[in-house]
């Protein structure tokens, strides 16, 4: 065997080996999905009236493939109406009939079938088209309602739901075949729940844009309203201390009125001079002040000394104690109670 050769034989059976292992791999994948999911993957079901019943088909990658035995489980399929329970045909339609085929077709129903609209379900189709006299032929099939209800219910005892309602293909006399052609019930059901539920989806997704757009919006909206309540709080406590440092520049001022209306000094500088005069052992523990006079009540090494430096003072003059000196033997000071007459600026 030449070199060739083996090569070739090992990449056939690496080949062969990757099949094997890919297959694995996808059968294992498909166990893992939903039940719904794998029967999807397992091919349409075909329900077709025979005279003995009912024959169920499954359309597979390899072909249809019949299903032995009764239904397992509940499962959905399509009806498919063989020529003897359908009354096919073809007709020639303008081609602005097209964009409302299904419409035209049942309103005029009566010129092409023995039947009333209400009595058959309707499928359509067009198969051909002439762009010269700007035609379009049309494959039209009909079914009795009744016949189509009988065989649904069997299916449906049997655990087989029919979402679908097809015309055979074998029912048209045509060189080229249309394929089997959709009946309305079967496009109504078909279409119903899909729709229903993108509505649902489509109406979810909105709702849910809108909260995501609102949320922000309701959070800083929340956010706002308390910032605004703390800063309403703040603003208050502004306007109250305010108002307290009014009232207290008020008492101030009123403090201090007798004594600019008898000197026209500032109270500032008549404690600053009894700060200057008091000496550093004595200190003052209460000031009042009337127009005209000071009164200080306090404590001194030595009482009688304050009496002339008062009397040195350019703003005060006539100092004298107002009650008895008094020895405190705690502290070892005196404690006094004297008075002073404020003097003008003009004396």
């Amino acid at each position: 065997m030449s070199a060739t050769q083996s090569g070739r034989g090992m990449a056939r059976d690496a080949a062969a080996a990757a099949g094997a292992a890919l297959a694995w791999w996808t059968g294992t994948l498909a166990t893992m999905l939903p039940a719904r999911l794998r029967r999807r993957g397992e091919g349409t079901l075909t329900v077709s009236p025979t005279p003995d019943g009912l024959s169920i088909t499954r359309d597979t990658p390899d072909g249809a493939e019949v299903v032995a035995g009764p239904v397992q489980r509940a499962c959905t399929a399509v009806l498919r109406l063989p020529s003897d329970l359908v009354l096919a045909r073809t007709i020639t339609l303008a081609q602005a009939a097209e964009e409302n085929l299904h419409e035209v077709i049942g309103f005029q129903l009566d010129r092409y079938t023995p039947f009333e609209r209400d009595e058959v379900y309707l499928g359509c189709q067009v198969v051909g088209r002439d762009p010269d006299t700007e035609a379009v032929t049309v494959a039209i099939a009909v079914a009795r309602r009744t016949d189509v209800t009988a065989l649904i219910d069997t299916a449906s005892r049997q655990g087989i739901t029919c979402t679908r309602v097809a015309a055979a293909a074998e029912a048209f006399e045509l060189a080229v075949k249309p394929g089997d052609i959709m009946l309305d019930w079967g496009t109504q059901q078909e279409a119903a729940a899909p729709n229903r539920w993108l509505r649902w989806l489509w109406a979810v997704a909105c709702v849910l844009l809108v909260a995501d757009l609102a949320l922000p919006l309701v959070r800083g909206h929340t956010r706002l309203a308390a910032l605004q309540g703390e800063l309403a709080a703040v603003r208050r406590e502004a306007q109250d201390v305010a108002s307290l440092r009014d009232t207290v520049d008020q008492a101030i001022e009123l403090a201090a009125l007798p004594v600019q209306r008898w000197q026209r000094t500032p109270l500032s500088a008549l404690l600053a001079e009894l700060t200057r005069l008091v000496p550093d052992t004595g200190w003052v523990t209460q000031i009042e002040i009337d127009p005209g006079t000071v009164q200080l009540t306090g404590y001194a090494a030595s009482a009688n000394a304050l009496i002339p430096v008062l009397e040195q003072s350019p703003l005060f003059a006539n100092a004298a104690f107002r009650s008895p000196v008094t020895q405190d033997a705690v502290h070892g000071v005196e404690q006094f109670h004297l008075s002073a007459e404020l003097r003008r600026r003009n004396e």
